[in-house]
């Protein structure tokens, strides 16, 4: 199939969305996980469908009706979303143990966690973590916006990300002053910037704007509370973080 042609109008967006997606969104957030924990970062993650609902709200992307069931759910939902999300964040609660831990194992983690939470800079994590939420929410807005007029999806996804890796690498190239920076051996360095490439965001914007293209960008953030589930799973399992009840 021919691709459309590609405007400077829609280059602008495009650009946009490389600075959004790969640049704001991701460093933003891997700099809150850093002050924080993962677990935290996927709580902060409940708000992403909140905040993609009010900006679609304020660009007319979504409209709201008072009287359609359809509206009173999404209204509910969003406040749900939210409430859900400032409980998980603020109220942590007792320990929940897992077959894979020992008692003794929760209470190291536990004692470390109560150590990280009181020597790590929080106030940073959660700017941090808030910007990134709203980079995500504007990608979502931008990326639906920008398939009505270039509705190559695999395309799109491939712009994004060679935008994103030419603004990263000239803030990079501005900002580093350490030549180790750039160094990447075989470890797990080289695996978490090939995954987080590959699936966090190659595969990651192509699969949503063929949601989007179908249901819009609303829709395509509902699923986004599923990774708080995941990601405590996994924190849990590879980095030995209790789950707590909150």
């Amino acid at each position: 199939k021919v691709r459309p042609r590609i405007t400077f109008r829609i280059f602008c967006q495009i650009f946009a969305l490389g600075l959004f997606g790969p640049v704001m969104d991701q460093n933003f957030y891997y700099l809150g996980l850093k002050y924080t924990s993962p677990t935290f970062g996927g709580a902060m993650n409940n708000l992403l469908p909140a905040t993609t609902f009010v900006i679609a709200l304020i660009f007319r992307m979504e409209r709201v009706k008072l009287r359609e069931i359809r509206s009173q759910a999404k209204i509910v939902g969003t406040i749900v979303c939210v409430g859900g999300a400032m409980v998980m964040i603020l109220y942590k609660g007792a320990i929940v143990p897992m077959p894979w831990s020992s008692h003794e194992h929760y209470h190291s983690s536990n004692a470390a966690a109560s150590d990280h939470d009181s020597n790590s800079d929080m106030i940073k994590g959660c700017i941090c973590l808030l910007t990134a939420t709203v980079a995500w929410a504007a990608l979502f807005i931008l990326q639906a916006s920008v398939l009505k007029k270039y509705s190559a999806q695999l395309s799109l996804a491939t712009l994004i990300c060679l935008m994103g890796t030419i603004q990263s690498f000239a803030i990079t190239l501005a900002v580093e002053r350490r030549p180790s920076a750039w160094t990447i051996g075989w470890d797990m360095n080289l695996f978490t910037t090939v995954y987080s490439g590959v699936l966090g965001s190659g595969i990651a914007y192509y699969v949503q704007g063929l949601c989007m293209k179908i249901k819009g960008p609303v829709f395509a953030t509902a699923f986004i509370p599923l990774t708080m589930i995941i990601s405590a799973i996994m924190d849990s399992i590879l980095l030995h973080q209790g789950i707590y009840l909150g």
